[in-house]
Order: structure tokens, then sequence, then C-alpha cells
């Protein structure tokens, strides 16, 4: 879990995204794609974005630890897949969630 100071508000809010794997928390992982902190609260050791911000990446993480979850319960019942699923173009990093719902919708 990673802590985010709300800008606007001083609110502390969370964002979270576990690997179903492993069961490890990897969002400060995540939130290394981020350009959008607006520094770091030592007193309250965490990072500082609008609300804005942490809403797009709070949404993100949600979506993404959803299609995560649901690949890893696919690839249990099909294990199958699991090279077509290597194949897909996940390089568009704002359309992973998507694609990877897709991916198990078509293969239900």
């Amino acid at each position: 879990m990673t802590k985010i100071k709300i800008k606007e508000t001083g609110e502390i809010e969370e964002i979270l995204c576990v690997d179903p794997r492993s069961g490890i928390d990897w969002s400060m992982d995540l939130l290394g794609y981020c350009n959008d902190f607006d520094g770091y609260d030592d007193d309250l050791d965490c990072y500082i974005m609008s609300e804005e911000n942490y809403d797009w990446w709070n949404n993100y993480a949600n979506e993404y630890q959803k299609a995560d979850f649901a690949i890893t319960e696919l690839f249990k019942e099909k294990p199958e897949l699991i090279e077509e699923y290597e194949l897909l173009d996940l390089s568009e990093f704002n359309e992973q969630p998507t694609i990877m719902m897709a991916f198990v919708e078509e293969n239900k």
C-alpha cells in the first residue's frame, strides 16, 4: 500500500495493487511510472499528489488488479492460454487493464 497525501485537501489516501500469485503489494512499483507526484511529506512519510492525479492512479490500480486477478483465474482453468496471452501487445500502459480483461472475456 502506498500512502498519498491529497494536495488540495491534506487527506491521506492509499493506492494498493497486490500480485494475485505472490500476494505482494507492488503499488510503489506501479507508481514508479508516475510523474504526477508533487513532492514528499517527510512528517507523514507519504507522497503528495493532486486529487485528480490520485483518482486516475487509484482507478488504474483497481482496474489493473481486477484484470490481473481475472487473468490468474483464467490460467488456473486454462493454462494452455498462457502462451497466447504472452503474445499480446501490452506496450500501451494506459490500455493494459482493458486489453487484459478483453482477453479474459474472449477466452472464458
